[in-house]
């Protein structure tokens, strides 16, 4: 805490320079009466489940009351000054790291003062005029001191929600990404099913268009057959034989168009390479044809693979 404002608070609570003489006067109580304060706080503590889980270890009793006991003596006119705001500042983040809420310390400040009202009027011997500044003093002190294990408790509280703010808003702008992600995913998953229910339509579609097409080429390659033993002259018989491998190609052409409609599972089996490649071009050449491209195939025997055909 600021010098500058640690003055302020000081002159809030008005405790001054007196106080701090009036309380000086406590040194030989506290001193004598330290032990019987801090068992009586003990007792006090035994009194509550809450508390009497952290008084199972017999080390943290131990410490606790050595605490205590400092804590009482530190009473006596003690210098306000950034060291005292440390360790008081101390005491209050030890309280809530135990799990001691505000209202635990608060009444434990409301007991230690309601054991030295009796101890500061009989030191005062009857004086009551005396007792009363020392209680005043006292209480000035006490609330200070109060302050500060409360501002302790908050700031630790407030830094814990910081944490748990940051770490909600790190949550949430991973979740969004997560669902735009997601919406991505499922954008192209739908898209993917319109893709597949396109192409399941053109199936049925290629499906029909292949049976009425075939039906006629049938026919067609049936004559042209017949045609043959009749047919004279260099010129005619290459004709007919022309039409007899386009009818071919049309035949391998729709052959595809019901493999691509009829989709099956994958099979691996040896593909001749080389009819696999010719099929494909003569598929394609029409698409050649119109960009300009004339295919030209020199193929050796390039043998099989094993693959799906």
């Amino acid at each position: 805490m600021p010098e500058t404002e640690l003055e302020n608070e000081l002159a809030f609570f008005e405790y001054g320079p007196e106080d701090r003489a009036l309380l000086g006067e406590l040194k030989p109580v506290l001193e004598q009466h330290a032990e019987r304060l801090v068992a009586a706080f003990y007792r006090h503590l035994l009194s509550f489940p809450e508390t009497q889980q952290h008084l199972r270890d017999p080390e943290v009793t131990k410490r606790l009351l050595r605490e205590q006991r400092r804590y009482l003596l530190s009473l006596a006119g003690p210098g306000v000054d950034a060291a005292y705001v440390l360790e008081r500042r101390r005491i209050g983040e030890m309280h809530e790291r135990i799990g001691l809420g505000p209202r635990w310390y608060i009444g434990a400040y409301s007991l230690y003062f309601g054991l030295l009202v009796p101890l500061i009027c009989e030191h005062s011997a009857g004086d009551t005029l005396r007792s009363e500044r020392i209680l005043v003093a006292l209480q000035k002190l006490m609330n200070f001191d109060m302050q500060i294990a409360m501002e302790s408790y908050i700031g630790r509280r407030e830094r814990d929600l910081q944490h748990l703010n940051d770490e909600l808003a790190a949550a949430g702008r991973q979740l969004a990404r997560d669902l735009e992600s997601t919406g991505v995913e499922l954008r192209q998953t739908a898209e993917r099913a319109r893709a597949a229910e396109r192409l399941a339509s053109i199936g049925v579609l290629v499906a029909g268009l292949a049976h009425e097409i075939g039906t006629p080429m049938g026919v067609i390659r049936g004559h042209a057959k017949l045609l043959e033993p009749h047919v004279q002259g260099e010129d005619a018989q290459w004709r007919l034989q022309t039409i007899q491998q386009q009818i071919g190609r049309i035949s391998r052409i729709i052959e595809s168009l019901l493999g691509m409609a009829r989709p099956q599972r994958s099979r691996r089996l040896p593909v001749e390479l080389r009819p696999l490649i010719e099929n494909t071009v003569a598929f394609l050449r029409e698409k050649f044809n119109r960009r300009g491209i004339e295919p030209r195939l020199e193929l050796a025997d390039i043998g099989s693979v094993a693959g799906d055909p």
